[in-house]
């Protein structure tokens, strides 16, 4: 598995795209195992329109001219616009994470300063409405 995972990486960054694709954790992995700690379900996981074909920028913003007026990329990391990647392990609580990753990018547009913020402490004082209380 992984020297297959490893030749793709390869073929890929030897493209020289404008991203390239490494080695972590998960490249040993088979897809079984992948999906198990990731959790991700592609059916629910795309925006959609009324038609059932998954819907764009585009058609979620309605005007082309200032999508045409906006640059062909944005390199967030370089503008100090996002913290380093963060690694949740098995915990699964993606949804912490996100939101403090988005938090965190809004406050520094806003700010020009980039917090890091506590995940943890987001899990610790949010309820679960799943949850049964006793």
């Amino acid at each position: 598995m992984f020297e297959r995972e490893l030749s793709r990486v390869r073929a890929h960054n030897s493209r020289n795209l404008s991203w390239k694709m490494g080695i972590n954790q998960f490249s040993d992995m088979e897809e079984s195992e992948k999906r198990v700690v990731l959790g991700y379900r592609k059916d629910i996981g795309y925006l959609r329109r009324g038609d059932g074909r998954l819907a764009s920028p585009a058609h979620a913003v309605g005007d082309r001219a200032q999508l045409a007026a906006l640059p062909t990329s944005v390199d967030w990391r370089t503008a100090n616009i996002v913290t380093a990647v963060k690694d949740q392990g098995h915990c699964g609580s993606c949804w912490s994470f996100a939101a403090a990753s988005t938090i965190e990018s809004f406050y520094a547009r806003a700010t020009g300063q980039l917090p890091t913020l506590s995940e943890q402490q987001i899990l610790s004082c949010t309820p679960n409405p799943d949850q049964v209380r006793g």
